[in-house]
């Protein structure tokens, strides 16, 4: 058997392999130090996991696990239905009026510097 990959060492570890099939992962685990210490460090690295997102959950607040009352929270958050939305496109170009006539007067700007430069003339008269 070659050495055996990541996505196999976690189905180990979550209980997901049987039979011939986890027997031979098992051999693998015990014959192999290379794939026997990557196991080890996956299960080490999933505990820490684990006990770290464990602590994220308040104890005795059923509702943090609840998606329908998270989601609920999450909107109210984002404010009421009541309250007009702007599409991210829509407030994108709010101010493309602002940005064009910006632009147009750069340009006007440099053609009268760089016409200056040139000798040519601008302006009244």
């Amino acid at each position: 058997m070659t050495c055996i990959d990541d996505g196999i060492l976690r189905a180990r570890l979550d209980g997901e392999l049987a039979g011939t099939e986890l027997t031979e992962v098992n051999q693998h685990l015990a014959a192999c130090a290379d794939c026997g210490a990557r196991f080890k460090r996956l299960s080490t690295e999933t505990g820490r996991t684990a006990d770290l997102l464990a602590t994220l959950v308040p104890v005795g607040n059923d509702n943090a696990l609840n998606p329908a009352v998270a989601y609920i929270q999450f909107r109210s958050q984002l404010g009421t239905a009541d309250e007009p939305k702007v599409s991210w496109i829509a407030h994108l170009f709010q101010h493309a009026d602002d940005w064009q006539r910006t632009r147009l007067a750069s340009l006007q700007a440099d053609q009268s510097v760089h016409g200056r430069q040139r000798g040519g003339h601008h302006g009244p008269g």
